[in-house]
């Protein structure tokens, strides 16, 4: 038993499309819960122990080639005057640091910030379309830089002391919120007020009810409860078993939150440490922008997580300013409602009798129905919601006949069905089917018994009209009734049929594929718009980096875009497990035949190799250990970087290399043209003969342009689909920018 006297004594989702959009990309391509503080001892918050302040000993040393004038001299014309203006700028806030105090810092920063907007403002101005996209690639290498510096700063800035404060004040109504559902279902109970007391729940509401931070005797009074609650193996075992209920265990968890608020504020902030790992942080970044390299990529994690434990806001400011740039989606499919109904398109003509009874007349005939199956796409932001629609035609020619007349009724019939569909990226889950029918019916003929006795048929004839009229409105909520019955459930049927099958796909092929391949993604992310449907998916691991924010949000108006970045393509080429490996052309043919069959599914042939002399350059390559293959997305171009020593088969070995291959895409006809630009090759390490150099670099030169030559691909993607058409996607338009490629299909 408890030895406190207040303790209580005993107490009495034919539609598979979800997977072919995530497959046709891969195709193509080839915390956040608030951390509570920690305190701050009285020092200048952005001043370090060595006297630094703010970006001081942060920054490198020179300004990133992406941001220098050259890289800005691109614009030229009407430009140049702001070009040069933006270069000393930039150039003042990485070379000038030393002279720039926190304060001043941040002013520099906050005016290329402005410059942004400029920047923002003449991309969407028609006039600067011949720029569009050497201004969209210098807006996202500045913006990343300038994003992630201001976070830096604020990081730097931050008094402890306040944000553990807001730790504690966000914990707080929570509190006051368990407490209440703790005395709500105590009240129901006899001995309810006694456990009341003791667990001082009144004295713990009025606390915290004024809405200001507890006073040290307040937050002592929730500090003893939670101590309280915290360890319940006193009381006895009915006592303990009473007190297993959601509220209880709802008051535990809201008094641990705050308690870990209370203590996060006693424990000391390492200044220097965190201007370490920020600078660590800063870095890997720039390394990382320069090489796409995966040691830089994992330098930039670990000085994450380090700063998530390290800050006093547990790293809040910089994983915002990483979650847009490093952090985001990699692969993003959008498609119109317009590409996915016609994905989803599908028309029938059905003919049959007709034989039924109705309000007492036998009636027989002919009808005909002719359906469209459409989408609807309904705005969310949790996942996709959209309707499958089925609008259709009925058309009937029938006789009804009972003993005093026969009547002949043509009837036209639209209705229109909906059933409500939500995908999440894994399943389809739907709704019930509504419909909404329009009957109208129109007589056309009518005869009657006796009808051709003189007199007594008129009136007879008169006699059935109107009653046939008098009917009219209950035969056609007849006819409703009918359609209805007919109609909804052969769709919920079809629809579910082929819905849950799409989900089995999607999770026994599609994914098992992906996860074969090693591209299942970590994240999914699926909304719906009016207009659009976005799938976005990240695909990273450990040590790896991810998307940044998209160039741009021009999206394929009635058809389908797809966004790759780099990051995706060059995850994907880890997968491939090339590093470290010695391997002829034809293996390394074979080896990426034998991914892509595995990731599409179906057999990829690249084509055999053409025989090669030994004379025409080295066919062996001894692939980097790490980043053997990089890809690196400009304005315009993609560059495929491949880091390998090579060989002859019976010729002079040659130390690794950097081989730098542009390639480039434009639509011609019905082809999409791949083309080659000037191979650059550079040592991996600096050779002791210059002259020698020159000559390698001249013969793996000449080999890799001869083996890369301009390629002609078709412009229609055709994906076959069981029991049904095969569905073709043609390609508009392939745009390599600011480390995306954007594809816009029809």
């Amino acid at each position: 038993m408890v030895s406190d006297a207040n303790c209580p004594c005993r107490v009495t989702p034919r539609l598979p499309w979800g997977g072919w959009l995530i497959a046709a990309a891969a195709a193509v391509s080839g915390l956040t819960a608030f951390n509570f503080a920690r305190a701050v001892q009285d020092e200048p918050a952005t001043e370090a122990a060595d006297g630094q302040a703010g970006l001081q000993g942060i920054l490198p040393e020179d300004v990133p080639r992406d941001l220098d004038f050259e890289a800005f001299s691109i614009l030229g014309g009407n430009w140049e005057q702001w070009a040069t203006e933006t270069t000393e700028e930039v150039a003042r806030l990485y070379i000038e640091i030393d002279q720039l105090d926190a304060a001043a810092q941040r002013q520099v920063l906050e005016s290329l910030g402005r410059r942004l907007k400029q920047m923002e403002t003449a991309i969407a101005d028609a006039r600067y379309r011949q720029i569009y996209d050497r201004l969209i690639t210098l807006q996202g290498n500045l913006r990343r830089r300038v994003d992630l510096l201001l976070a830096v700063l604020d990081t730097l800035d931050l008094d402890a002391n306040a944000v553990a404060a807001r730790g504690a004040e966000m914990a707080r109504p929570a509190v006051l919120d368990a407490v209440s559902s703790a005395q709500s279902w105590l009240a129901g109970y006899r001995n309810g007020p006694t456990w009341t007391r003791y667990f001082r729940l009144e004295e713990m509401a009025a606390a915290l009810r004024d809405g200001a931070a507890a006073p040290p005797e307040a937050q002592q009074v929730l500090l003893e409860v939670h101590d309280r609650l915290k360890d319940l193996s006193r009381l006895s075992p009915e006592q303990q078993q009473f007190l297993d209920q959601p509220a209880i265990h709802r008051l535990q968890q809201a008094l641990a939150d705050y308690a870990a608020a209370v203590e996060a504020a006693q424990q000391p902030v390492d200044r220097q440490r965190i201007r370490e790992l920020l600078s660590k942080l800063v870095a890997a970044v720039e390394d990382y922008e320069a090489s796409s390299s995966d040691s830089a990529a994992a330098a930039a994690r670990e000085a994450y997580r380090d700063l998530q434990s390290a800050a006093p806001d547990g790293g809040e400011r910089i994983s915002a300013a990483l979650r847009t740039h490093y952090f985001n989606y990699n692969l993003k499919i959008v498609a119109s409602e317009a590409f996915l109904g016609r994905l989803m398109h599908d028309q029938r003509t059905e003919a049959g009798p007709v034989s039924d009874y109705v309000m007492g007349a036998s009636v027989y005939g002919n009808q005909y129905t002719w359906t469209t199956t459409g989408v609807n796409l309904k705005p969310n932001n949790d996942d996709a919601k959209f309707d499958i629609t089925l609008r259709g035609t009925v058309n009937s020619n029938t006789v009804g006949v009972t003993r005093q007349a026969t009547v002949q009724t043509v009837g036209n019939h639209n209705f229109q069905a909906t059933k409500e569909v939500r995908f999440n990226g894994y399943n389809f889950t739907t709704g019930r089917s509504r419909i909404s029918v329009d009957a109208n019916n129109r007589t056309v003929g009518i005869n009657v018994r006796h009808g051709w006795v003189p007199i007594i048929g008129w009136i007879a004839q008169g006699i059935a009209r109107r009653e046939v009229a008098r009917r009219q409105p209950e035969a056609e909520a007849i006819a409703r009734s009918r359609i209805a019955e007919r109609v909804l459930p052969e769709m919920d049927r079809e629809v579910d049929k082929a819905l849950d099958q799409a989900s089995t796909d999607i999770q026994e092929d599609l994914y098992v594929r992906l996860a074969d391949t090693g591209l299942y993604p970590q994240a999914t992310s699926v909304k719906t718009t009016d207009d659009y449907m976005w799938l976005n998916y990240r695909v990273w691991q450990g040590g790896e980096l991810a998307g940044g924010a998209l160039s741009h949000t021009r999206n394929q108006a009635g058809g389908v875009t797809m966004h790759v970045h780099e990051s995706y393509l060059n995850n994907m080429f880890d997968r491939m497990n090339f590093a470290g490996r010695t391997m002829t052309e034809t293996e390394v043919r074979q080896e990426l035949e034998s991914y892509f069959s595995t990731l599409m599914g179906r057999k990829v042939d690249f084509g055999a190799d053409e025989p090669v002399s030994p004379d025409e350059g080295p066919d062996i390559f001894t692939f980097a250990e790490r980043d053997p293959v990089r890809v690196e997305v400009e304005a315009g171009q993609v560059n495929l970087i491949i880091r390998a020593a090579f060989r002859q088969r019976n010729g002079e070995a040659i130390p690794q290399q950097v081989v730098t291959v542009p390639l480039m895409y434009r639509i011609e006809g019905d082809q999409i043209i791949t083309e080659r630009g000037s191979v650059i090759v550079a040592p991996a390490e600096q050779p002791p003969s210059a002259a020698e150099q020159i000559a390698r670099a001249g013969v793996i030169r000449k080999k890799i342009e001869s083996s890369i030559e301009p390629t002609l691909r078709s412009r229609t993607m055709t994906f076959k689909r069981e029991n049904d058409e095969d569905f073709s996607v043609v390609i508009n338009r392939v745009l390599p920018l600011n480390g995306w490629v954007t594809v816009w299909g029809q």
